[in-house]
């Protein structure tokens, strides 16, 4: 049975139809990601409780889970997954042999395990480092925070975590930071809440106003004389000041 071989991997011991699997978080997102690929449609509620294979083991048509699939992504563009209000917030430790039972892949592109989890762009970044364990699983803890603080359901591949051009950890909509302890990684994010928008609406208003130069034909005549006669005064006022300066006349 090739569930019983993948479980018994992920797992690192033997198990039969009857044992009970109870996943971490990281082994229960590889598991959904690997019988989602293997044509099978598990509760994610499931594999969070505990499970036997005998009981687990159902097969589906491949087109059930695309139509299923497309469906959940139609949702999740209408709602977005940034709905919280202020207080949210989303912690979530991982342990690197439980996300990583046999170590890395050759090729972290083709485990289908992984790119149901990471994005291509996620796993070229963690290919570049010095451990790539360590980087993979503290942008998954940073997936698992960023689900916590987040009222609707993603997909882990919705959500691309990347360094910024600090180097510190980015994601859109989540602000988010990843620590590292020896076999362990631990992230914590918050959503970025929108900012107040009404100085933002007032300058739109204020673009809409249509500025035209002013029109002399519906001035009054006493402004029309205004302008002219208060130069003319400030002149006369200066030119008297530099006559007595100069002791031409005096007052």
């Amino acid at each position: 049975m090739v569930a019983k071989e993948y479980f018994s991997r992920l797992l690192n011991k033997a198990i039969d139809e009857d044992t009970l699997i109870v996943l971490s978080s990281a082994q229960s997102a590889r598991a959904h990601s690997w019988l989602k690929s293997n044509n099978f449609i598990v509760d994610d509620l499931i594999l969070a409780r505990g499970f036997t294979l005998r009981k687990l083991i159902g097969a589906v048509p491949k087109d059930s889970i695309e139509e299923r699939a497309g469906t959940n992504k139609v949702k999740q563009k209408n709602s977005g997954f940034y709905n919280c209000d202020n207080s949210c917030i989303g912690i979530d430790i991982q342990c690197i042999s439980e996300l990583f039972p046999l170590g890395l892949p050759i090729d972290l592109k083709v485990d289908e395990d992984l790119l149901g989890i990471f994005t291509s762009k996620e796993l070229s970044y963690a290919q570049s480092k010095d451990q790539p364990l360590q980087t993979l699983t503290g942008i998954f803890a940073a997936k698992e925070a960023a689900k916590k603080c987040s009222k609707n359901k993603f997909n882990f591949t919705d959500l691309e975590i990347l360094p910024n051009k600090n180097g510190t950890p980015h994601a859109d909509g989540f602000s988010i930071s990843i620590s590292h302890s020896q076999d362990y990684a631990v992230a914590i994010a918050t959503v970025n809440k929108e900012e107040n928008t009404s100085h933002d609406v007032s300058m739109q208003e204020l673009g809409k106003i249509e500025i035209k130069p002013l029109d002399q034909s519906k001035c009054s005549p006493l402004n029309s004389i205004g302008s002219f006669i208060i130069p003319i005064t400030l002149t006369l006022l200066l030119l008297l000041e530099l006559m007595r300066f100069l002791g031409i006349i005096k007052l």
